[in-house]
């Protein structure tokens, strides 16, 4: 017998309710908070910083796991030692603590990664990307194209190159959008080297500029830790020709500011569609130096001169507003695509409601029945 004052089917609608209105709250407070505010609120009440502290002096891993064997760069210039420091780095690549993440082969590409879980908890990265009928020196130059990159990379909203010294070394800004933790800010030293005409390197790391400080709200985070550096030289291809594919080797390493957990498993599975990506990218990079080989110039060689610190802050200034300005564009785009998304949801949901609430009154009124029915 049914109690009189618990209908059934009473907890099943009141279950269902109470789903319905939290899906509704976490779709609305995704939209209309910015990102960061519940990890501000956790900060706040538990005492703990999940932002990453900024540091005028960035860590540069080595790929011995002996923590001793770390070593520490000047963050504000990007020199031969860091060259000196990648070769050995490239060279030491056989090491038994390098484990493999992810190997995937096309037509055109085969690509292969490894990750290096360091002693103090971060992770770094080692690839090789070989690219079937390819160029070193356009492929040198597609890597350091941030207005070609800008078309090809999904992650990359904005870029700008700050300013370049005399010795062809770029200050460089980016804005990403990564999928698990938000926007994220990047400064950082960019230097090439060409050795024996076809051995390209390109070294980047984290740095500081006047014109583009860390934000007093870290919105967006400014990342502090950033080392990203690559070789590109021509291989055999596939079919034995000499110099007909092009290999990149890339040893990457960050803080995103996030667990590394959950920064494993974003870069462990997109990274292939990133590189996927990249090949495309190449291909229409190839099609634009057809009829434009401007395109090819990269700052590998010293400069006649050094702009001037007000020009560059200046062009920065002007670069930022307009970033702010179509990032605006897109988050209200967003915001209304959101808000037309919400009102289907719920509308949906209602629906779906409204149907669950009638099958469920007709199960009772049913199991009623059977129960009048029974001796």
């Amino acid at each position: 017998m049914f109690s009189a004052s618990s209908p059934p089917g009473l907890g099943l609608r009141r279950l269902w309710v109470a789903f319905s209105a939290a899906y509704a709250v976490s779709s609305a407070w995704h939209i209309f908070t910015p990102r960061g505010t519940f990890h501000r609120i956790v900060s706040y009440l538990t005492g703990v910083n999940w932002s990453v502290s900024s540091t005028e002096i960035i860590r540069t891993p080595s790929l011995d796991s002996s923590p001793k064997k770390t070593t520490f760069v000047d963050s504000r210039r990007v020199n031969e030692s860091d060259l000196d420091d990648f070769i050995q780095q490239v060279e030491k690549k056989n090491s038994d603590f390098w484990e493999l993440i992810c190997e995937k082969e096309t037509s055109d590409i085969k690509y292969a990664a490894w990750r290096n879980i360091l002693p103090h908890g971060g992770t770094q990265y080692y690839s090789s990307t070989i690219v079937e009928n390819a160029s070193a020196d356009l492929t040198h130059a597609f890597y350091n194209h941030d207005e070609c990159r800008l078309r090809w990379d999904n992650l990359l909203s904005c870029s700008e190159v700050i300013e370049t010294d005399s010795e062809g070394v770029e200050t460089v800004w980016w804005l990403r959008r990564l999928p698990v933790c938000g926007p994220r800010e990047y400064v950082f030293g960019r230097r090439n080297w060409t050795v024996n005409g076809n051995q390209h390197y390109t070294i980047t790391k984290a740095t500081q500029h006047p014109t583009r400080p860390p934000s007093a709200t870290d919105q967006p985070m400014q990342v502090q830790t950033y080392y990203s550096s690559w070789l590109i030289h021509p291989v055999a291809g596939r079919n034995g020709t000499p110099n007909s594919a092009v290999e990149t080797i890339l040893i990457h390493y960050e803080e995103m500011g996030i667990p590394q957990g959950i920064a494993r498993f974003a870069v462990r599975n997109g990274m292939w569609r990133v590189v996927k990506n990249l090949c495309q990218g190449y291909r229409d990079f190839e099609k634009a130096v057809a009829s434009d080989p401007t395109l090819l110039s990269v700052s590998h060689t010293p400069k006649a001169e050094t702009k001037k610190e007000s020009m560059a802050r200046s062009t920065s200034v002007t670069g930022l507003k307009e970033c702010q300005r179509k990032e605006k564009v897109d988050r209200k785009k967003q915001r209304t695509f959101s808000i037309k998304r919400i009102g289907q949801i719920v509308g949906g949901l209602v629906l779906l409601a409204v149907v669950v609430n009638a099958a469920t009154i007709a199960v009772e009124k049913y199991v009623e029945t059977l129960a009048i029915q029974a001796p």
